[in-house]
């Protein structure tokens, strides 16, 4: 049962339109700086930070101005439908070549059917970075809890049992490590 969520038309689809975009966005930004690492060779470890740095606020940006474009685009739509709605569409005469006809229709087509999909998407994302959110909460506590405590060696009675654990479940043959040595000499091999 997916959760109903209060937003706006406007909000909701924006953030949707914004979401999928962002998928491309990041993937052309990401290879952009794989590329610019993998390519410059000369490139100290800051300068690769900064460059790292450099396209994640640029795919913050990217994101942004998406969303404010599909957002601004719909408050506007919706004004000049609340002031004027006498205005109607105009059918387009029909041609013998009607290809750009069957374009736009094929279009209005996919994005009515996309936009009945756009809730499930952003309530998917939210649940999603819920999720990494209790993730990035929980390894900080982790980590508090360490920092407070520290990490203690098991006691000798743990060890103890340890100890015979592993000679019940050790294998008759005895592995033994060698040395790198004779690991890189073709005869060991």
């Amino acid at each position: 049962m997916m959760i109903d969520l209060q937003i706006s038309e406007q909000l909701l689809g924006a953030l949707g339109h914004a979401l999928v975009h962002s998928l491309w966005q990041f993937t052309l930004l990401a290879f952009l700086g794989a590329s610019v690492k993998r390519f410059r060779i000369g490139l100290n470890k800051s300068s690769k930070y900064l460059v790292s740095f450099a396209l994640l606020l640029v795919c913050g940006l990217c994101f942004g101005a998406t969303f404010s474009h599909y957002y601004h685009a719909a408050i506007d739509s919706e004004i000049i439908a609340a002031e004027r709605p006498d205005i109607q569409l105009q059918p387009q005469p029909k041609s013998e070549d009607n290809r750009a006809g069957q374009q736009v229709a094929a279009l209005h087509s996919f994005q009515q059917r996309w936009s009945d999909y756009l809730p499930s998407v952003v309530q998917l994302w939210m649940l999603g970075v819920l999720i990494l959110t209790l993730k990035q909460v929980a390894e900080y506590s982790f980590l508090r809890h360490l920092r407070h405590y520290g990490v203690q060696a098991p006691s000798e009675n743990r060890m103890a049992s340890f100890d015979a654990l592993q000679q019940n479940l050790a294998s008759p043959v005895r592995y033994r490590s060698l040395p790198w040595s004779w690991l890189c000499q073709s005869k060991t091999l």
